[in-house]
């Protein structure tokens, strides 16, 4: 799993995943291969992220990129429905909040899907290090 972060004190590069149960469970049952998972962390990769982790503080850098994304396809879109949610989406972004954690209908999560705006996918916005929201 690749995972995207910014203004975080996090060396990039993967990093093994260790969990105590799935260590029981190897003890347990003394499986003849194990494959362990690895996380990958990458600065400022949005694009090719699977997720994603932020600093409150740098939140308008990913909001952004997805402001000019509906932006432009709002310029675009003349049915009545999809304006509207554009528009509710970009008023979301405004109050800072990632595009994962806005309620959709199955329709309006169709129209995020095409656009593929970086913040739809899972976030992890993390204030002064201590508070976190997850998507």
């Amino acid at each position: 799993m690749k995972i995207a972060f910014t203004g975080l004190a996090i060396p990039e590069g993967k990093v093994k995943y260790e969990d105590s149960i799935l260590k029981q469970l190897e003890e347990k049952f003394e499986p003849k291969k194990v494959s362990p998972y690895f996380f990958e962390f990458i600065k400022d990769g949005y694009d090719v992220a699977d997720a994603i982790v932020i600093n409150q503080e740098n939140i308008l850098d990913l909001l952004i990129l997805d402001m000019e994304k509906v932006e432009n396809r709002l310029g675009r879109v003349s049915e009545a429905d999809e304006t509207e949610f554009l528009q509710k989406c970009i008023s979301f972004m405004e109050d800072e909040k990632p595009l994962c954690d806005m309620d959709v209908s199955e329709s309006e999560n169709a129209i995020l899907a095409e656009l593929a705006p970086v913040s739809f996918k899972p976030t992890l916005v993390v204030d002064g290090g201590a508070e976190m929201l997850m998507c």
